[in-house]
């Protein structure tokens, strides 16, 4: 394993922006690019919390005093560069999907309730989506996939997934699914056209909605495996389970992370990830990634970030850190095909690109 740490080094570069630095071992033969894709600024007070990636394009949202405002960038030669960028009115969270077309946020709580924010192609006006009646956690996660969008509802006892089609840039209500498993809908997930995945962390559950013959499949958590459900990701057959208060007792909870593999209509959970350091409290598992064969997992209070490549097992690569306690590295996570997305959003925020190579 290699552990490499972000330093960050007080000399500017031409462009004004801090530069990193990866440290690796001396016997270590291979050395990862990195980019500094977007900092914070004096006005900008929030980046690096809410960000998705689709076919090489990053949409990330920023917040300033003025409001939130979502930007697109592309990979250029030597940098990332922003090719548009929309301001909108309405408050937005860190619920964030992109599908390359669609910009969608999701802000739970407020006086007003939850919304869901949607913008096409980075055109206003924006449409505004809720809850009817209005409920605080509407909105506190989104997932797009093509023309559908699903958001979530978690409830104490219960949860409602609201889902949503579009058509000729136009959302419609399409139906809400209500299952009783609490904290139903705190993480959504696409597997297929049909197929969506449902966390339920407070039932330490998972379940898979099939739309087309309505039916469900529960995936429970073991005893320990709390939060289980409190972030997913899918790819193909591979379903990644994140557990970021899984432990042996209440006051040793460093958290964990499953992987599942579906056969035929069957998923078996083919193994559990955890730290090498179990630090109590770092929350492993509050952000999982998962693209062919590798997983991405952090732990943003202990700011870390972890990559797996699957091999005979799922085989620790990489060790990311920060040298800036405090940062929340990985508070949110996203895989494209040559490497990894990482946001820092505490102390201003930072933006990061690894470059892990396919």
């Amino acid at each position: 394993m290699r552990r490499l740490a972000l330093t960050l080094l007080l000399a500017s570069t031409a462009c004004g922006r801090s530069a990193l630095e990866f440290r690796q071992p001396t016997d270590s033969p291979t050395s990862l690019r990195w980019q500094i894709v977007r900092e914070g600024t004096p006005t900008t007070l929030d980046i690096g919390s809410a960000f998705a990636v689709f076919d090489g394009r990053l949409v990330a949202r920023e917040v300033a005093p003025e409001g939130s405002r979502f930007v697109e960038l592309v990979r250029g030669e030597d940098d990332w560069i922003e090719t548009r960028r929309v301001a909108i009115a309405a408050r937005t969270g860190t619920a964030l999907a992109w599908n390359g077309q669609t910009v969608v946020a999701g802000t739970s709580g407020g006086s007003d309730g939850g919304i869901a924010v949607a913008i096409d192609d980075f055109m206003l006006p924006e449409t505004v989506l809720r809850s009817v009646p209005h409920q605080g956690s509407f909105g506190r996660a989104v997932a797009l996939r093509g023309d559908r969008l699903a958001v979530g509802q978690p409830g104490d006892l219960d949860g409602v997934v609201h889902l949503y089609t579009q058509e000729r840039g136009a959302w419609s209500f399409l139906r809400a699914i209500r299952f009783p498993e609490a904290g139903f809908g705190a993480a959504l997930a696409w597997l297929s056209d049909a197929r969506l995945v449902v966390g339920a962390p407070a039932a330490r559950a998972v379940v898979v909605v099939d739309l087309e013959r309505d039916d469900v499949t529960i995936i429970a958590g073991p005893g320990n495996a709390v939060g289980f459900g409190s972030s997913l990701a899918t790819d193909d057959t591979t379903l990644v389970v994140g557990a970021p208060y899984d432990g042996r007792d209440i006051s040793n909870t460093p958290g964990a992370v499953y992987v599942y593999e579906r056969v035929g209509t069957r998923w078996t959970l083919e193994q559990v990830l955890r730290r090498a350091d179990p630090e109590r409290d770092a929350l492993f598992g509050t952000r999982v990634a998962v693209r062919g064969d590798r997983i991405v997992a952090s732990a943003p209070n202990a700011d870390e970030v972890v990559v797996y490549a699957r091999r005979d097992a799922w085989t620790v690569t990489h060790s990311i850190a920060s040298p800036d306690p405090g940062s929340r590295l990985g508070a949110q996570l996203a895989l494209d095909a040559d490497g990894v997305f990482i946001g820092a959003p505490n102390r201003g925020g930072v933006l990061y690109y690894v470059e892990l190579g396919r």
